[in-house]
């Protein structure tokens, strides 16, 4: 589905901000993001997010998908 990888199932706003932590570039930096876009999977029934994030060492752009679902959790009862 992504170009840029499965996209990783978190839960809330600082399980995004951990993942995206332990990513490093290739040349060993740590990616900053600079934007973000959501996405809807009408078929799956899923969101997306989309942080659109620039190496701080070498400059390289890199996309990272995460699966957002559970923020948009409908409460039945």
């Amino acid at each position: 589905m992504w170009d840029w990888g499965t996209p990783e199932k978190v839960d809330s706003v600082e399980d995004e901000w951990r993942h995206l932590g332990r990513k490093r570039c290739e040349c060993g930096g740590r990616f900053l993001v600079g934007t973000q876009s959501h996405e809807w999977d009408e078929r799956r029934g899923r969101h997306y997010l989309v942080d659109h994030a620039q190496c701080s060492q070498c400059g390289r752009a890199k996309k990272f998908a995460f699966d957002v679902s559970g923020y948009f959790a409908v409460d039945s009862g």
